[in-house]
């Protein structure tokens, strides 16, 4: 990889400095639970809601698949019957 300035520079060291910044590709177990819980909250309210990881906004698909790796068994019931509605949670940004 060539940065700005043409020095090359080795995947660790750039992998290090996101690192640093707190960068993540994925978001972690603690970040998925208090998405679900909002977008819980949300539903029950009658809201939609968007999520919005690291500044980029997520399908709803990958948000419906991320927060289910993550929900209780009784949340995953009411997901899985669709009561638990994430069409597009507005703007929680994590």
């Amino acid at each position: 990889m060539v940065d700005i300035w043409l020095t090359y520079s080795r995947e660790s060291q750039y992998e290090a400095r996101l690192r640093k910044w707190g960068i993540r590709k994925n978001g972690t177990r603690d970040d998925w639970k208090s998405i679900g819980r909002v977008a819980k909250m949300r539903e029950q309210e009658g809201k939609r809601t968007v999520v919005y990881m690291y500044g980029k906004r997520l399908s709803t698909a990958k948000a419906k698949k991320q927060i289910s790796r993550y929900l209780s068994a009784s949340e995953m019931d009411a997901f899985a019957q669709g009561t638990l509605n994430i069409e597009s949670l507005s703007s929680f940004s994590n």
